[in-house]
């Protein structure tokens, strides 16, 4: 749950940072289009809540399939 919260604030903080840049080349290069749309926010954010979830199941899978004292001991 902890993961996903942060990964959750990690999506927040780069779409944006992702609108701060795009103002900024919008302002440098008024002729340069680019697009943010929802639905490549929303593919974006799967995608990196998928990877989060992953990444912190496997640590927790592999702990608990060891003795607790030691799972706590080497993690």
């Amino acid at each position: 749950m902890e993961s996903a919260l942060l990964c959750l604030a990690g999506i927040a903080g780069g779409v944006a940072l992702s609108y701060g840049v795009r103002a900024a080349f919008i302002a440098g290069f008024p002729t340069l289009s680019i697009l943010i749309t929802p639905g490549w926010i929303i593919r974006a954010g799967l995608i990196a809540l998928f990877g989060t979830v992953v990444g912190a199941s496997y640590p927790a899978w592999v702990a608990s399939r060891k003795d607790a004292v030691e799972a706590l001991t080497f993690d």
